[in-house]
């Protein structure tokens, strides 16, 4: 038995009939809350495995709703905010990219 449970029990053992009496009806109702509300022990059904494993799409409109809600917190590779999106990939591609010389040129 663990200390709080000696404890508990030390403590009801000094109440009177009627005082421990209402402590065991409390005791109950919490029992049978517990029973009720116990979700976290119960196994998932097929079901709610299935549902949790099919994706589902966002619209457009919930996708942007949520940026709106989560701006980014940080420079994202050295894209600052008021860069254009689409020109900064540009040029990203572009600094990074490796053209091949044509091998039918003549240098």
């Amino acid at each position: 038995m663990a200390a709080i449970e000696r404890e508990l029990v030390e403590e009801i053992r000094k109440m009177n009939a009627d005082q421990q009496r209402k402590v065991l009806e409390f005791a109950r109702t919490l029992t049978n809350q517990n029973v009720d509300n116990d979700w976290e022990s119960q196994p998932w059904t097929d079901e709610e495995l299935q549902e949790m494993m099919t994706p589902r799409r966002k619209t457009m409109k919930e996708v942007m709703a949520w940026l709106d809600a989560n701006p980014p917190t940080e420079e994202w590779g050295g894209m600052k905010p008021e860069d254009d999106p689409a020109e900064f990939i540009h040029n990203l591609r572009s600094q990074r990219s490796t053209v091949l010389p044509d091998p039918g040129a003549i240098e």
